[in-house]
């Protein structure tokens, strides 16, 4: 059978504008010569190429003419303009719907990166729209596609709901993958997305299997209904990849039902398309190999849609594979990772004004297909669908450890014979993630933690055996209680310093900071209702013997001398400016009276185990504690949780995620006089507070708790800033429990992460992005807004981002 485009098939979509046919995209400039690459509409394809399958092949004399647009004139331009459309209503909400969802979903994908919800790469679509959703939305549920590691919106646009393509992003098990592939390898049995590829090229071989199983089925099987056709999607720099090739010539040789989409975004990472291959008309390639090649607008979804609707059509009749080149190009970086700074601003802003949202919106509004309202109730829906995504994400259960053990070989033996000549995967242990050669890093760090235990204890290295009878307050007393010796004016000078370069002060921390120094100062006026020190020592005996509550919750409150109180408040300062400002005052008030508990908790444990374990009396007898550093090693210990880079500790370099156990060695090795166990208990504590955190996705009690008393006792302030207060807008990227703006101060938005930052700001707080001169600027906020409830945190995020 001949493989030829219909001569007669009219394919010119109406202009979305006057000048609409005269613009050339950027690349075009580059070319050299009068190829009519990236804008002719004056080609058409003659494709009189005949296969032979069951005797040897020879080149006809007749060529195979590609063209670099099939999109041809109208025949007939005496018809009235209703019947010249190239959609009809129904057909354009689809389209508008299906693009807005990807993009909205591409957006909150970045806010979710930059508040730490996702990790790894993360590649957005921002911009390609058009070409998904003019492929996709033309598909059967039966009908495959294959994406590569910028997939999340071909899985959407293929039926995937978005909270399991959110879930997956989350690492969550009700992910399409069960949290298992990630960003760049979203995978749906049901939906027929046989997944996304994070290495260049890999899918193609993937798809063009898929569509010999399609021809297998239907010419051997004898199948009659099996029409099935695959979609490859991919970016212009795999096309300089053998898959490629290789896959091209056995789709022609045995016109398979494929179509292979190039994404062609101009730019393969940071490597320009025109840098990259010796022919930039990627379209030339395909009638090298006997098929169709075809350049569209990717700029442009009708234009898309109809190259679409003919490739498809050929697949489907039997009529082999087509190659179709969609010039588009991408709104942000290669990835969230990615400052964006390799290309020319004036090409990123060219392409900006040819967003295929609006032209598809333009085209509607001025054939009268749809009105403001109707796009705007799509534009709402969207927005909650994609808010219910992010709660749901949000409230699922991470993966158990046994589940890394699935889906990897067929047949679980492969995993190999063990030691004692059983199969390791018939050791229950091995299945449970506790054998010996599946431990995790925080198995791995709790046995080096034993180790050095039992090094530093079980080498009677001297342990500092306090008297409370010597342990005294020697400084004098003045009006206002001990009198200080010069560090603590330090300390206050210090703090002041820093909290008035930050726009936001965080409460707890400060009352932290003064808690720990009154506590030690005593002034007279509270003297009489502190305990002494002596009645607060943390003693795992007197606590256990006696339930001595007392100790177990104050001591970390009370400091022996003032470089000790003074060493644990800059600590404190830092940590806490860091945490609260990040995670909000009720959430950082909620975490410290945790690791206050869990700190003494687990330090009380450890002591008591070496004493019924290895029989070593010490550290339960005959130590006596007390400081807030055990609190402040676990929250070193949140704050570094996923960092991978690398931080000085006392002037060694180390892994900034495991700096607390540097400093817990080196401090003992130099201070060894200090509480290691309560140390090493606070550690413990910030690793078991990260892995409850990530398995618990129920509501926190001691934050409502913290809520609820700070609401009954801040009420008579909130009734006088009622009667003063403006209708509230909320900044940030939008996210729920945002600022009010209460002053004319402006923000500039940024341009990689969308966060809302302060006009006093020329880098991005989130993201570290520098300003740009003409970001976008909004009344900015100054203070913290109260807590929210789910509904009113849903409608002010959709408010924050709705549409005009």
């Amino acid at each position: 059978m001949a493989m030829s485009f219909s001569a007669t098939k009219v394919l010119q979509p109406l202009p979305l504008n006057s000048t609409r046919s005269a613009e050339k995209p950027l690349l075009c400039q580059s070319l050299k010569g009068s190829s009519s690459f990236l804008g002719s509409s004056s080609h058409k394809l003659s494709l009189k190429k005949t296969f032979y399958p069951h005797q040897s092949q020879r080149r006809s004399n007749n060529a195979v003419v590609a063209v670099s647009d099939v999109v041809k004139e109208k025949k007939s331009k005496s018809k009235s303009s209703s019947s010249n459309l190239l959609i009809t209503k129904e057909e354009g909400l689809v389209l508008y719907e299906d693009m807005v969802l990807g993009r909205t979903f591409e957006d909150m994908c970045a806010q979710m990166y930059y508040r730490g919800k996702m990790f790894g790469f993360v590649h957005l679509y921002n911009g390609q729209e058009a070409v998904s959703t003019g492929f996709i939305k033309l598909l059967k549920k039966e009908d495959s596609v294959v994406s590569t590691y910028r997939d999340h919106v071909h899985a959407l646009s293929k039926g995937v709901p978005a909270r399991q393509v959110m879930s997956e992003l989350f690492g969550k098990t009700t992910g399409c993958c069960r949290g298992q592939g990630g960003s760049m390898h979203m995978f749906s049995k049901e939906h027929n997305v046989l997944g996304g590829f994070a290495f260049i090229g890999e899918g193609i071989p993937v798809a063009t299997g898929a569509a010999f199983t399609s021809k297998y089925r239907r010419e051997v099987l004898k199948e009659a209904d099996c029409d099935h056709v695959t979609l490859a999607f991919f970016g212009d720099g795999t096309c300089n990849n053998g898959q490629f090739y290789e896959c091209l010539n056995m789709a022609a040789l045995w016109k398979l039902p494929i179509i292979f989409v190039v994404e062609n975004n101009l730019w393969a990472i940071g490597m320009s398309h025109l840098r990259s291959t010796s022919d930039p008309e990627i379209w030339k390639k395909g009638p090298a190999f006997g098929m169709p090649g075809v350049h569209v607008d990717g700029m442009d979804v009708l234009k898309v849609r109809e190259v679409a609707m003919e490739a498809v059509g050929r697949a489907r009749r039997g009529e082999g594979p087509t190659l179709v080149e969609c010039e588009t190009y991408r709104f942000r970086g290669h990835s969230l990772a990615d400052p964006d700074e390799l290309r020319d601003p004036a090409e990123k802003n060219h392409y900006a004004t040819r967003d295929p949202i609006t032209a598809l919106k333009k085209y509607m509004f001025e054939n009268n297909l749809v009105n403001e309202a109707e796009l705007k109730a799509i534009d709402k829906k969207i927005d909650e669908l994609v808010e219910e995504s992010v709660e749901f994400a949000e409230a699922s259960p991470v993966p158990a450890r046994n589940q890394l053990l699935e889906n990897v070989f067929a047949d679980p033996r492969g995993f190999g014979i063990g030691p004692d000549g059983r199969y390791r995967c018939e050791d229950p242990k091995f299945t449970e993630g506790t054998a010996q050669y599946l431990r995790g890093s925080a198995n791995i760090m709790e046995a080096i933690s034993l180790s050095l235990l039992l090094n530093f204890y079980g080498q009677n290295i001297p342990v500092k055996e306090v008297s409370v009878d010597q342990v005294g307050m020697e400084r004098g007393r003045g009006k206002w209680g001990l009198v200080s010796r010069g560090l603590i004016p330090l300390l206050g000078l210090h703090t002041v310093s820093e909290y008035s370069r930050l726009d936001r002060k965080p409460p707890i921390t400060a009352a932290l900071l003064a808690a720990n120094t009154i506590i030690y100062l005593r002034p007279k006026f509270i003297d009489p209702f502190l305990p002494t020190i002596d009645q607060v020592w943390f003693n795992p005996h007197l606590i256990l013997k006696y339930t001595d509550l007392k100790r177990f919750f104050l001591s970390p409150f009370f400091h022996i001398n003032e470089s000790h109180l003074v060493y644990n408040m800059l600590s404190l300062l830092w940590k806490g400016i860091q945490l609260e400002i990040s995670m909000g005052s009720a959430e950082f008030a909620s975490m410290v009276a945790t690791l206050v508990a869990m700190s003494q908790g687990v330090t009380l444990l450890l002591a008591k185990s070496l004493l019924l374990f290895f029989d070593y009396e010490r550290p339960y007898y005959n130590e006596y504690s007390v400081g807030f550093s055990g609190v402040l090693f676990a929250m070193k210990v949140i704050v570094n949780a996923q960092s991978d880079e690398y931080t000085s500790v006392h002037g060694l370099m180390v892994p900034t995620r495991y700096a607390a156990w540097a400093e817990l060695v080196l401090i003992q090795m130099f201070v060894p006089g200090v509480s290691f166990l309560g140390h090493l208990g606070g550690i413990l504590a910030g690793l078991l507070y990260l892995r409850l955190k990530a398995s618990y996705s129920g509501l926190n009690p001691v934050r409502q708790f913290m809520r609820s008393f700070s609401h009954a006792l801040s009420w008579p302030l909130r009734l006088v800033k009622s009667l003063f207060r403006n209708r509230p807008r909320i900044t940030g990227r939008g996210t729920a429990g945002g600022r009010i703006a209460r002053n004319t101060l402006l923000t500039w938005r940024c341009d990689a992460c969308t966060f809302d930052n302060s006009g006093r700001l020329n880098v991005c707080e989130m993201c570290g992005t520098g300003r740009t001169g003409d970001a976008p600027s909004s009344p900015g906020p100054t203070s913290e807004i109260r807590d929210l409830s789910l509904e009113e945190l849903r409608r002010r995020r959709i408010q924050r981002f709705a549409r005009s």
